[in-house]
């Protein structure tokens, strides 16, 4: 991990030529760098299943949940990760700050998340709907003969076949903002992170924007 970061800081550092001939030039070097307490957030939020970053504005966040979302794609073959915020303008300025290779039709704000994505998948495993997809239709079929550990082992193991029409299967949630999330949409997405084995990582600013609704699940 220590040297995947180094390489994420000498890709973040910015070089600009202000002069150049043919016997010399002035560069402007301005160099990333992560402090130590930024780094070993980096790890926590690697090797946890479920973890929480917090800090004023400014203070890198972003960064490191890029620098976390390129290692697990990259490193951990974390291929379906979602980034959401509660608000679709959030959602989309997080998605494009973040510059790992990640799938574009995967990033929801979170209610659209929790009340039509995963619903949806939800419904289509209800009805058995996973026509691709023969093994996990045999384990639909004889899910008595499991409990629910073993279960979500199993969807675990198909997760790169499951798609349900155009919605792919999250095994990494980013959440940002996430002082605006209240106690009722935090169950939820708690709910849907424990069903799927989802990893499931929280970041935002308790002086932010508390919720509109009741339970502040931040603080």
């Amino acid at each position: 991990i220590d040297d995947f970061i180094k390489n994420y800081e000498i890709n973040k550092t910015v070089i600009t030529v202000l002069h150049q001939n043919k016997e010399f030039s002035i560069q402007k070097v301005k160099e990333f760098r992560f402090d130590e307490c930024q780094k070993e957030a980096i790890h926590r939020l690697i090797i946890d299943r479920l973890s929480l970053i917090t800090g004023y504005p400014g203070s890198g966040k972003t960064d490191i949940l890029d620098c976390v979302c390129k290692y697990l794609y990259e490193n951990l073959d974390y291929k379906n990760i979602c980034l959401t915020t509660p608000t679709a303008t959030a959602t989309k300025v997080l998605v494009n700050r973040c510059t790992f290779n990640k799938k574009k039709e995967i990033n929801y704000n979170l209610f659209k998340l929790l009340y039509d994505v995963f619903p949806k998948i939800e419904e289509s495993l209800r009805k058995n709907d996973i026509e691709k997809n023969t093994e996990l239709e045999q384990y639909q079929k004889s899910l008595k003969d499991y409990d629910e550990r073993e279960i979500r082992d199993l969807i675990e193991k198909q997760k790169d076949k499951l798609f349900f029409g155009d919605i792919f299967l999250p095994n990494v949630i980013v959440l940002d903002e996430s002082s605006m999330v209240d106690l009722r949409l935090f169950y939820k997405l708690i709910r849907f992170c424990i069903k799927f084995n989802i990893k499931l990582i929280l970041s935002g600013d308790s002086n932010q924007l508390p919720p509109i609704s009741g339970g502040n699940p931040f603080l």
